[in-house]
């Protein structure tokens, strides 16, 4: 059952209460005995669980090899905030730290927008 709600249900919606009509519709489809509602709940969160695994293996084999190398740097990154808060200026390596990714663009300008573009090329 968990592989059907995986490859028919999960698939299009993740919604708890559409997950838990389609299971109790595939057992009256089967003419089954529905197991009590404690266990259809293991059985919905274990489909859920295994269709996210699937989901993000599938996702990360797509990202090229490098991907993988940014998004850590750029994880690390976060390690080099002052505790002030304050915005860090672009590392000596041009790399963006994320605080200054998820940073205001301020006013509008050249600069600002230049600034921007550099972090939509980090991201």
């Amino acid at each position: 059952m968990s592989e059907w709600l995986c490859q028919h249900v999960l698939h299009h919606s993740q919604e708890w209460e559409h997950v838990k009509e389609a299971i109790y519709g595939r057992f009256r489809e089967l003419n089954v005995e529905p197991p009590s509602p404690e266990r259809v709940e293991r059985l919905i969160r274990s489909a859920i669980h295994t269709h996210e695994e699937k989901f993000f293996q599938a996702t990360f084999l797509k990202l090229p090899p490098s991907t993988p190398a940014k998004l850590d740097a750029l994880i690390e990154s976060i390690a080099m905030l002052d505790d002030t808060g304050e915005d860090l200026p672009i590392d000596d390596n041009g790399q963006v730290t994320f605080h200054e990714l998820k940073a205001d663009p301020g006013r509008p300008g050249l600069e600002s927008v230049m600034k921007e573009v550099h972090k939509l090329r980090a991201l």
